[in-house]
């Protein structure tokens, strides 16, 4: 290929491939694109990534360059859709079963799509700059029922610089839109299911950082179970000194009719009762450091894999920004605890841990990569 790549910001599982959408650089004319591949599992060198022929390649960017892909959602025919960003517009790629890229142009940029089985339904942005924008928009899945419209506009959800739109999921039949807060902690709020009610039926379900403000500002890691409920993985994502010192990050689950409980993190009393993790296990797997939850994946044998990032070196006094960059933690467990470390070791000057993956045998995990080097954007862990 005659570009780099800077790094893997999505990994997915599909029909024997190993779906990785990538952030590129040539080298030549100086421009950053990206690329959809598809890395056969049966071959055994599908883990040289860069090797591998690209199904799509996007424009450059807009400016600012924008992240280029959106997470994946797998549809009940076995496809899967990927929001893509360039600079000849926004769309919506469906990969099929047989790795063919369909592409339908978007009005808006989307983030993410998730599937309600009538309906898709997208985020637009984190932040927009129109508090009357469309944030939530949707359209129905049948040929011929009509293209995207507006659901929800910004407005109702108060956002600002430092209250962001992080991402959507689906608990049971309805869209639920999750928000990071830096100073008064996540939230999420339960949304209707489209056509049957108006904006102002989004309501909040979880607020506060369930019940932890600022320590949990912000959910950097999500993962769907297969009983349908959702884990989070959520943090302080201070850009200054916290206060009290460090504070590890917390794994909460969230069920199917949207009430929570904690599975790592701090004993605490809330509105809903007392929450005593389910795992026994304090903030951080009991580290304390500042740190996140980066990737959370589902193991073969059902378990789950947790990616820990920690913040890094301050700088300017800072705090250590986001994205983390300090070193990176693999445990493996479940709700009812047993958690234990896997052997990870990343390339010399790789970038944050973007993306997670578990495979048969195999744990993928996707991260930035020094485009002065060799280094693959890909690091592997044998189960």
């Amino acid at each position: 290929m005659s570009f780099l790549i800077e790094r893997a910001v999505v990994l997915a599982n599909h029909h024997g491939h190993l779906i990785a959408a990538v952030e590129t650089q040539d080298p030549a004319l100086g421009l950053v694109g990206g690329a959809l591949l598809a890395a056969p599992l049966a071959d055994p060198d599908w883990r040289t990534l860069a090797e591998q022929p690209p199904r799509l390649m996007t424009a450059p960017p807009l400016p600012g360059r924008p992240a280029l892909f959106g997470g994946t959602t797998t549809l009940d025919d076995g496809a899967r859709l990927i929001p893509a960003r360039s600079g000849g517009g926004d769309a919506l790629l469906r990969l099929t079963p047989d790795l063919m890229v369909e592409t339908d142009t978007l009005p808006w940029p989307l983030y993410r799509v998730v599937d309600l089985g009538a309906t898709w339904v997208g985020l637009t942005a984190d932040s927009p700059a129109d508090p009357d924008g469309p944030l939530i928009v949707a359209r129905p899945t049948t040929d011929g029922g009509g293209g995207w419209h507006p659901l929800v506009t910004a407005a109702p959800f108060g956002l600002t610089p430092r209250r962001r739109a992080r991402d959507l999921i689906v608990l049971g039949d309805r869209p639920h839109l999750i928000l990071d807060d830096d100073q008064s902690g996540f939230e999420v709020w339960r949304g209707p299911i489209p056509g049957t009610s108006a904006e102002d039926a989004w309501t909040p379900i979880l607020t506060e950082g369930a019940g932890r403000f600022a320590a949990n500002a912000a959910v950097t890691a999500l993962l769907t179970r297969h009983d349908g409920s959702v884990w989070l993985g959520a943090t302080a994502v201070h850009r200054g000194p916290i206060p009290g010192g460090d504070w590890g990050p917390e794994l909460i689950v969230l069920a199917p009719d949207g009430t929570w409980d904690l599975v790592v993190g701090q004993p605490r009393f809330s509105p809903e009762g007392v929450r005593v993790p389910l795992a026994a296990l304090g903030p951080g797997w009991g580290e304390s450091a500042h740190a996140a939850v980066v990737g959370l994946a589902n193991a073969p044998d059902g378990r789950v894999v947790a990616a820990i990032q920690a913040a890094g070196e301050p700088e300017n006094g800072n705090g250590g920004g986001w994205p983390f960059t300090g070193g990176v933690r693999l445990l493996i467990g479940d709700a009812d605890g047993d958690w234990r470390p896997l052997p990870v070791s990343l390339p010399t000057g790789a970038g944050p841990v973007t993306a997670l993956r578990a495979l048969p045998d195999t744990l993928v995990l996707g991260h930035g990569a020094d485009p002065d080097s060799d280094e693959s954007p890909l690091t592997l862990v044998a189960w």
